[in-house]
């Protein structure tokens, strides 16, 4: 085998795994780790659809959207009056993906129950399907969580 040939295999070699693992991002043309591409897939907006706390179905009342953004680092989830504009409750801090794995931990907010979350891991299992995010898992507070949330494209 000349060296040419054996060069080009062992780079095939090398590159293989980091190839399987991720892909290339379109705007730098760099390569992508799988977790950082997973985690690209969240970034941006994403609007409630259903969920469900303890067993019990969420609902908020008439006129009031929560909408939950998604940055490279941190998350906000913010629900407000859709007739006025006006923000009734928010609440948001920091999160990591490792695989299936989603973690918040709020740091902020202005909610009824912020006190127990603020600080802690809230823990999730997460999938997008076609442009529905879906997580299960639990919150610190021990309650089972489930929620569905709907990709906001952009206009």
């Amino acid at each position: 085998m000349n060296l040419r040939v054996y060069l080009v295999i062992v780079a095939l070699a090398l590159i293989s795994p980091l190839a399987l693992a991720g892909g290339s991002d379109k705007a730098t043309g760099s390569l992508v780790t799988a977790p950082r591409m997973m985690q690209s897939e969240l970034l941006g907006t994403w609007k409630y659809v259903s969920g469900m706390n303890s067993g019990k179905e969420v609902k908020f009342p008439e006129g009031i959207t929560p909408l939950k953004h998604i940055t490279p680092t941190h998350f906000t989830v913010v629900g407000y009056n859709s007739k006025d504009g006006s923000v009734i409750w928010v609440i948001g801090g920091t999160y990591t993906v490792r695989g299936d794995l989603y973690e918040e931990t709020p740091l902020y907010g202005m909610i009824v129950n912020f006190p127990n979350l603020r600080g802690n891991l809230q823990t999730y299992r997460w999938r997008v399907e076609q442009n529905l995010w879906k997580t299960a898992g639990k919150l610190s507070t021990g309650s089972p969580a489930e929620e569905v949330w709907e990709k906001v494209e952009q206009r």
